[in-house]
């Protein structure tokens, strides 16, 4: 990366993307037909901050253990997967399944989905002992969700 002053105009556009996409963690390289191979290396900062604490959950810490000695072939290290490849192991530390929750629920993507969907989606990224029975409770005690609920609502009335 250089300084774009000493580009002509055509190329300053150019010079100014690349320096944007180095702040964002991207790395371009030149492919030997002429291309270009991109290199993303960013990692969230909730994987971030999952991975620092497994260590102070105890049952994730006896699982790494297993996995270590090769008794628990279902699990394997890294991102810690679980029978379906790339499932974050989330520690019960510091409210992380809380916020994990919490997002996945109440974001405006999102739409507060009945527990069915949201078990769906989180099943595909995260895992943890009893995931699904945390998402059904938390889905339960939204107040949101209570106050759409069908029982709530009047009736149409005569036809």
């Amino acid at each position: 990366m250089g300084s774009v002053s000493h580009d002509d105009e055509a190329t300053k556009d150019l010079a100014k993307e690349i320096h944007w996409l180095s702040r964002l963690g991207v790395r371009l390289e030149g492919s030997p037909n002429g291309g270009a191979i991109v290199h993303h290396n960013s990692e969230s900062s909730l994987v971030v901050e999952v991975k620092s604490k497994q260590h102070l959950d105890q049952p994730t810490m006896e699982l790494k253990e297993s996995v270590l000695g090769k008794l628990n072939e279902s699990f394997s290290l890294g991102r810690w997967c679980v029978k379906v490849p790339r499932r974050l192991c989330i520690p019960d530390a510091d409210g992380l399944r809380d916020r994990i929750l919490e997002e996945s629920h109440g974001s405006r993507y999102s739409i507060h989905p009945d527990s069915k969907k949201m078990c769906h989606d989180l099943r595909e990224i995260y895992w943890w002992e009893g995931l699904k029975r945390d998402i059904a409770e938390f889905v339960a005690k939204c107040p949101n969700c209570l106050q759409v609920k069908v029982e709530h609502q009047k009736s149409g009335g005569l036809l």
